[in-house]
């Protein structure tokens, strides 16, 4: 700290001027080159690796974004439903699979001594790697399934949605297609 006093003392006020110029340029290049020459991410960000040989992944925001669309074009076939929006609830982010190669080695050893005591020695241990392909010049996991997550609720708010035929016939739409209770589904009337 003194040898920074020192040379700020030592230091006329235009090289003071240029170097904080420099920095100032540098931190603007810097912001600059992360903002236009940064790598774009993919789709899916591998987040964790748990024991049951899934990975858990963040992807689920696409997942959920094309189901809700893909139910608000059906829905809006029904008669009397008008505009609609859909929002789904998902138990979980979708999960892949993935192939593992397990090695066990587990050794015994029993001793003796010579009063005629006995001692047995075990040690156990599990070597696991995830088996890599190479696709394309790139290496990815070997996927052996991907499980999409669970529908736990829907709200659907439609213009119509006041009424209670087009509540039944959206409720039963979208249960019979999802495969959950009626009670998981909301439908509420759009305000004007």
């Amino acid at each position: 700290m003194d040898k920074l006093r020192l040379f700020l003392k030592n230091t006329d006020g235009k090289k003071l001027m240029n170097i904080f110029l420099a920095l100032v340029a540098g931190i603007i290049f810097l912001i600059i080159s992360n903002l236009f020459f940064s790598d774009k991410k993919n789709d899916i960000e591998i987040t964790a690796v748990d024991t049951a040989n899934r990975v858990i992944e963040t992807k689920s925001d696409t997942y959920e974004e094309k189901l809700e669309g893909r139910l608000e074009d059906a829905l809006a076939l029904v008669e009397g439903v008008g505009k609609l929006k859909v929002l789904l609830t998902l138990s979980y982010s979708s999960e892949i699979f993935i192939s593992q190669d397990i090695t066990t080695d587990e050794q015994i050893t029993k001793e003796s001594d010579n009063e005629g005591g006995t001692r047995e020695i075990s040690s156990k241990k599990a070597d696991t790697r995830n088996i890599i392909i190479n696709e394309n010049g790139s290496e990815k996991p070997l996927v052996l399934k991907e499980a999409t997550p669970k529908v736990e609720g829907v709200i659907i708010v439609a213009e119509g949605g006041g009424s209670p035929v087009v509540k039944e016939s959206l409720a039963n739409a979208v249960s019979s297609v999802l495969g959950i209770e009626i009670y998981k589904i909301q439908v509420l009337k759009m305000k004007s």
